[in-house]
Parts: C-alpha cells; structure tokens; sequence
C-alpha cells in the first residue's frame, strides 16, 4: 500500500483529509499541500495557518542572511546557497512553501577569516566550530544570527562522504562551483547552483552522505519544482549527472522519486539500499572495504575504541530476547535496559570535549551499521551503545524513547540520544522531537 504521505505529495491536486494533518505538520509539508489546496476546499482552512507560520520564519531569516550577504559582497566574498533556504527563495512558485532548518552557503575556504570578520561586526555569533579544524569535514563554521532565529552552515565542500576519498568531493564541489549561477536576491549578488546541480545534489545527499538511504518528505517535491523549470528536464539533468561521474546514484534515486512517474517509493528500505549501493558505485574505485579500511585509519580506531559499548548493548539486547534483526520480540521495560547501560558509569561531568564526542558517535554508528547490515532500524542498539559510551565518559548523555502515528493508525517507535541541553550535532537527528512523541526520558543521575 502506498504510503499516504506519498499519495499527497504526488497527486496534481491533493485531497487532504483531517486525519492527515499529524502527517502533514510534524514533516513540514502542511504549507506545500495547503498552496496547492483549490479556493473551498474544506483542509484550506485547517492546513493554512502552518504555512502562514512557515511563510513569516522564512522572511525573519531571509532578513538575517541577505543583510550578512551584504556585508560578504561588500568585501568581495562570494558563496553559493545551498538546499533548502536557497530553494525556497529562488525555485519553488510561491512563498513560505518550502519548510527547511539551517540555512547552508558554500565558500571557498580561503574566504572563511573574511566570513568571520563581517558576521562578528554584524552581531552574528560563532559557536568555535571554525577554530578547531581538527573537527572540520564538509563544514567548517556554524553560525548564529544575532536574534538566534537562523543558524547558518558555512560548506568547503558539497556534502559529507564517510565511504571515499577527499578528492572525489572536491572534484564535485570545483565543478558546482564552476556551473553555478549569479542570481539577485533582494538587491544582493549571490550564486546559486545551476537546475541540473541542484537536483542532483538532493540525490547526492540521500546516497553519499551520513542520511544514505534516509529520504525526506521534501525530496519529491524538490524535484518536482526543479524540473519544471524552464530548460530544465530528465534528460539535461541525467547528462549533467554522466559529466560529473554520479550517473548510478541519480539513476538509483530517480527509480523511487520520479515526478514524471508521479512515483514517491518514500519509507521503501529496499530502495534505499539501491540508492546507497548505487553511491558507492559512483563514488569509489575500489572495492568499499579496501578504500574503507586505507583511506579511514581513524575510523578505524574510533570503531575500535566504541567495540565494548556496541557489544554491551547487543548482549544486553540479546538477554533481553529482543532481536533486531527480525524485529521479533518487546522490551518489557525499555527503562531498565536503558539504566543497565549506565551501571558503574561515573558521576556526569560538565562537558566533554567536542573532538572525542565526534568520535565516539561517529565510531558507533559506523560499528552498529557493520554488525547488523541487514537491519531495517539500528535505533535501539545504536541509541544505547551511544549512551553508554557517553556516559562511561562521564558526558551527561539524555536516552528519549518516543513514537509517531502512521497514517493506518498504527504506531511506530523510536529510541535516540540527546544532551543535557538538547540534539547533539554529531548524532544527525536534530528533528526527532518534531516528528516523534517523547514517552521517557532517562538522564544519568536523576532518578
């Protein structure tokens, strides 16, 4: 059965009900379903104060960014937008449609002290990403509006790939950089990426990033407005795709999100994993271990020092009769499980140093991927190994076990680590809150 979720963003006109409204605002696609809603329809109403909501967040942070590329454009910076504020404001047909996070801009990082300089005299605030380049990868500064409403992601590179080599991003990034265009925005000159780059990259990221495999509800839609621009078509974009080497991954993608088809396989696993096989395909020449095992020495030593708290969590799993790879089996107390992984771990500490929790999570997740491959969900044993290997580190690490509503009524469950304060960036689900309802919580040292 199709996913509803899918059945609404493909339709040419979509016919709502109320029952999709939960489906609808925790994904963000409330505002694109109510723009395309006819005069009279009886969810307008219902659906389009949330783009309204959506439509006055976009004009605080297109106020924010166009005053910083002023400031950059001043000194001569230039930087490419990116993703999801840059499709808001330049692709999709009408305003406040286009739900997104950060904002993200690719700069060539010999420009990045200049970014610096303009955004600390514009107020903006630097969170000490950019000081410490050992912990850089495809970003290199995060940096926060000086109302707190737009965080933006500054990119030497295109996107982040774990599974090869450095120079294949690079070479990525040096031809966007070539093919994007100088475009206006609200009397600023910027650049953009060419249609055909743009599409691209939404693929790119759904194959060669730290998301393989996981697609958003988004992603159909971008597509969707991208090639129904003028020039723009399957085929201009499949050429682009052959010229830049990464002809398999849009090939792959196209065969579960194609607004031609009007086909959306969203939540499809086994077409995730095509797209994530189709990128390795794409992305290295050798074979994935041997480029792994060369190229990722480090990697290495971080799943080597995370092994112990992936294997307590997989007994402790395993004790509990729970098996993940079949998904057979309950937890009776999700609770208990969560406190055995924290037993004689030390009192937590204040904070932990940002270089050993990018590899901690960095390591157990690559380790968790490795020892159940054929998993649908590694949530509950990677969320644990996570936090006892937090924890054994002294780092106040927050276990949140929370659900969502399908769209037949059912209910599906899952389970992620946060800190004391909130989503922790190297963990890579900063929207779980949004979509899922905490049912507890467990924090080291409270009872």
């Amino acid at each position: 059965m199709p996913h509803r979720l899918a059945q609404l963003l493909t339709s040419d006109v979509p016919d709502p009900v109320r029952g999709d409204a939960p489906l609808l605002v925790p994904t963000g696609m409330a505002a694109w379903v109510a723009s395309r809603l006819p005069d009279g329809h009886a969810m307008r109403a219902a659906l389009q104060p949330h783009r309204l909501s959506l439509l006055a967040r976009q004009m605080v942070q297109r106020r924010n960014v166009v005053s910083l590329l002023a400031g950059l454009a001043e000194v001569g910076v230039e930087c490419v937008l990116l993703k999801g504020f840059m499709l808001a404001e330049l692709a999709y047909p009408v305003p406040g449609a286009r739900p997104y996070g950060d904002v993200d801009v690719l700069l060539h990082e010999r420009d990045l002290p200049r970014l610096l300089e303009v955004a600390a005299r514009l107020g903006w605030r630097d969170d000490g990403f950019s000081g410490n380049p050992g912990r850089w990868n495809h970003e290199i500064a995060h940096l926060y509006s000086p109302d707190g409403q737009v965080r933006l992601d500054v990119h030497r590179y295109l996107l982040y790939w774990a599974a090869g080599p450095n120079r294949r991003l690079l070479g990525l990034t040096r031809a966007f950089w070539a093919a994007s265009v100088p475009v206006t925005l609200y009397g600023v000159r910027v650049r953009r990426p060419s249609w055909e780059d743009a599409a691209l990259h939404v693929a790119l990221n759904r194959g060669w990033t730290g998301d393989a495999g996981d697609t958003r509800p988004a992603d159909y839609v971008d597509l969707q407005v991208l090639l129904s621009l003028p020039g723009v078509t399957r085929g201009t974009v499949t050429a682009r795709a052959r010229a830049l080497g990464v002809a398999w991954t849009w090939l792959a993608f196209l065969e579960g999100c194609d607004p031609y088809r009007r086909e959306y396989r969203y939540g499809d696993s086994t077409w995730a994993a095509r797209v994530r096989r189709a990128a390795l395909r794409d992305g290295s020449t050798y074979p994935f271990m041997l480029a792994f095992m060369r190229l990722h020495p480090r990697l290495l030593w971080r799943m080597a020092l995370a092994a112990p708290d992936v294997l307590a969590a997989g007994l402790a799993l395993r004790a509990s009769r729970v098996s993940v790879k079949s998904g057979a089996g309950a937890l009776r107390d999700p609770r208990e499980l969560v406190r055995q992984m924290a037993q004689g771990t030390p009192p937590p500490a204040a904070s932990l140093d940002p270089v050993l929790t990018q590899g901690i999570m960095q390591g157990t997740r690559w380790l968790t991927k490795l020892v159940y491959p054929r998993s649908p969900g590694v949530c509950v044993p990677l969320s644990l190994a996570t936090f006892r290997a937090l924890r054994r580190r002294g780092f106040p690490a927050v276990y949140v076990s929370g659900v969502r509503r399908t769209e037949d009524g059912g209910v599906i469950g899952h389970a992620w680590v946060e800190g004391p304060n909130g989503p922790l960036d190297d963990y890579g689900e900063p929207m779980n809150r949004f979509v899922y309802r905490p049912v507890f919580e467990e924090r080291a040292g409270v009872p």
